[in-house]
């Protein structure tokens, strides 16, 4: 197998795979994906990796090209972009305050609210 250099995920990269990794129902590919780069990224060498896994020394060189190519979208997570995800003291008020005085009918009352005044976007499970 042919040396390549170690993959190195953003913390917000890492985080994502990690979540991924641990949802209850996800694709096995996918999820040994998310997983060969979470190994590569914690320095283990990639023949372990393959090895770990039980795949080729050629799919995990195509993984990496394709997700050199496609960033996180190859992994499944197609409306994957980093955000800050965190509102400011005096936005977490006033969304506070709109939704004390006007209950909310759904999460996706909140998320469109907080997208229309903040410009943040938030998913239906509150992650950012």
């Amino acid at each position: 197998m042919s040396t390549f250099a170690t993959v190195l995920l953003t913390d917000d990269e890492r985080a994502a795979l990690e979540a991924l990794c641990r949802r209850r129902k996800v694709e096995a590919l996918v999820w040994k994906r998310a997983r060969a780069f979470l190994l590569l990224d914690a320095g283990y060498d990639p023949r372990i990796v393959c090895e770990i896994l039980d795949i080729g020394p050629s799919v995990l060189t195509q993984w990496r090209f394709a997700c050199k190519a496609e960033g996180l979208a190859f992994f499944g997570l197609k409306d994957y972009s980093p955000r800050e995800g965190l509102l400011s003291f005096t936005q977490e008020e006033a969304v506070k305050e709109r939704f004390s005085e006007h209950p909310a009918r759904s999460v996706d009352e909140v998320r469109a609210y907080i997208q229309a005044e903040f410009g943040q976007s938030y998913s239906a499970s509150g992650a950012a």
